[in-house]
């Protein structure tokens, strides 16, 4: 007679709670995937546009435009600028409760540019010169900036490669 019962495990049985608990993360790990991708495929490829009073804006939401009209970028800026001045690039952006609208301008060539402040030295560190750069400009010559509310905007003037006026308008918001 044995004199002590041997506990064996069974066959198949060992580390079922184990199993269990790495099915369930990986069937959430899938749900999060799934959820992630139709989100961008509904952003991406999916979101209808339309004209709105701001611009091309997305149906679903009017605040996720990507191009803006000169009207409503006169209006941010509170600038009143010639009626053939040219959109050249514009957007939107949004995250969380916060977001920005910002176009870049270009006069006509006969245009006068907008009366700003002169732009004072070292105002604008090596990263914002580079966006600069990359947006066309050649020189700042001038900026105004002014809040109202949740808003914070700045206008930026100077030239291109041309000699014609540029002018970005950017707005950023939080709330």
């Amino acid at each position: 007679m044995p004199d002590a019962v041997e506990q064996t495990a069974l066959p198949g049985h060992t580390g079922r709670v184990s199993k269990a608990l790495f099915t369930v993360i990986m069937l959430v790990a899938v749900c999060v995937m799934l959820i992630f991708a139709g989100w961008f495929a509904v952003k991406a490829f999916i979101w209808p546009m339309q004209e709105t009073s701001t611009g091309t804006c997305a149906v679903y939401d009017p605040n996720s435009c990507v191009d803006l009209k000169l009207s409503f970028l006169e209006g941010v800026g509170r600038l009143d600028l010639p009626d053939n001045s040219e959109v050249l690039d514009s957007g939107t952006g949004k995250f969380l409760f916060a977001g920005s609208e910002w176009g870049l301008v270009r006069l006509p060539e006969a245009a006068e540019p907008p009366e700003l402040p002169p732009v004072p030295a070292g105002m604008f560190n090596a990263y914002r010169m580079e966006r600069f750069e990359r947006l066309g400009f050649v020189s700042t010559d001038g900026v105004m900036s002014f809040s109202h509310g949740r808003y914070f905007t700045e206008v930026i003037t100077g030239t291109d490669s041309s000699g014609r006026t540029l002018i970005l308008i950017d707005r950023d918001w939080n709330g």
